[in-house]
């Protein structure tokens, strides 16, 4: 296997090019001289998925070129180099993370890869399913809905969303934007005892649930798939759903690395290794041990928290400076019932309907104007013709 030649500065690998990667690497920029650095985004894909858009995607309500941003763009705007890489395994004792074009060695290594679809080894789901996690997974969701439309005869097409989280609400939300109940009949199966059961407060809730009834929305609650099959799914009590369209929005588990042991890879409160202070982890693929219940939400806030907070760090470390330790807190989450309706808490206040629609775009185009804020000039191409990428 080939090495990689890097420069004689000091080597950052950050593997993984998700909202926790991409913080880190933009903040490190700042804080870095160039003249002493080499910074490298190592993944698989060309682009960084825009996750907050997936559910659009999957109901053909916006184009595919909507959900994805160039990673050579944005590396490029933080004086970083891109390599994409199918990452392997990771030698922490020998400093270098294996792909399958080569090893890549490293001085600080950023460890950012995200997480997959987490199947639960019930039997059929993966091959019968479609997950709403990945960007491949997305466009194959949205060619399958987009089939199912295509249909001439008037017969309804049946979609089951599997997961009632906030993932698998906003995609039967917007599901039933593209298409009435008369074209689709969409129902959504959760294994717990209710829907968006986690993160949401009760009102928030209760407006779901109040949402899906209008939007003729099925559900099933405290009943778990037991099996899926190439055009029904079973349930644990038995129950029998037929399904032309299985998306599967489950649960999610940390993406492989050989090396990196099983589950979430383990930091402290500086979102550093233990055994291996140079190696720092932020978003899904980290688990804080010892932190408070808000430590290790699964969220796109708390992965550029983390990714900030894991770059001025790496600066403290080069510097001989005290670490920073982590306190994040949630400033709240809005979800999408559709274009036009929503509910979330932002702050400590309640928003809903058009109003909460409204934020969900917001933060969306925030998000973005900050992501290409390192170049002005290219941001409004890539905005208005995304910049394309063999």
């Amino acid at each position: 296997m080939a090495k990689i030649d890097f420069s004689s500065r000091r080597r950052i690998l950050i593997a993984g090019g998700g909202f926790g990667g991409l913080a880190c690497m933009r903040r490190l920029s700042e804080l870095l001289p160039s003249s002493g650095y080499d910074i490298c985004l190592l993944n698989s894909s060309p682009y960084h998925a825009l996750k907050f858009r997936f559910h659009e995607r999957v109901a053909l309500t916006c184009p595919r070129e909507h959900v994805r941003a160039s990673l050579k763009l944005l590396a490029f705007a933080s004086r970083a180099r891109f390599i994409r890489d199918d990452l392997l395994a990771a030698d922490f004792e020998r400093k270098f993370l294996a792909g399958k074009k080569g090893e890549y060695p490293y001085d600080i290594l950023v460890l950012a890869l995200g997480a997959g679809a987490e199947f639960h080894s019930i039997k059929g789901v993966e091959e019968h399913s479609l997950n709403a996690y990945s960007l491949d997974g997305v466009e194959r969701c949205a060619r399958a809905v987009a089939g199912l439309l295509c249909y001439k005869n008037g017969e309804i097409s049946r979609v089951v969303v599997c997961g009632g989280g906030l993932t698998g609400v906003e995609v039967a939300a917007q599901l039933r934007v593209k298409a009435g109940a008369r074209r689709l009949e969409i129902t959504i199966v959760e294994a717990g005892e209710r829907l968006v059961p986690f993160e949401s407060f009760p009102s928030e809730r209760e407006r779901v649930i109040r949402y899906l009834k209008r939007a003729r929305i099925n559900s099933v609650t405290n009943d778990p798939v037991a099996e899926a099959g190439e055009s029904s799914l079973r349930l644990a009590s038995g129950k029998k759903i037929e399904a032309d369209l299985i998306i599967w929005c489950g649960g999610t588990r940390r993406a492989p690395l050989r090396g990196a042991g099983e589950g979430a890879f383990p930091v402290n409160g500086f979102l550093q290794s233990e055994e291996h202070p140079e190696v720092f982890s932020t978003g899904d693929f980290a688990s804080v041990e010892e932190g408070d219940r808000f430590s290790n939400l699964l969220s796109a806030q708390r992965a550029i928290y983390q990714g900030k907070l894991a770059a001025e760090n790496i600066a403290r470390k080069e510097s001989g400076e005290v670490l920073g330790e982590a306190s994040y807190r949630p400033s709240g989450e809005v979800t999408a019932l559709g274009d036009f309706d929503g509910v979330g808490e932002l702050k400590g206040f309640v928003v809903t309907g058009i109003t909460a629609a409204a934020l969900k775009r917001a933060i969306g185009v925030k998000y973005l104007i900050e992501l290409y804020s390192g170049l002005p000039l290219a941001a409004v191409r890539a905005l208005a013709y995304p910049f394309r990428q063999t």
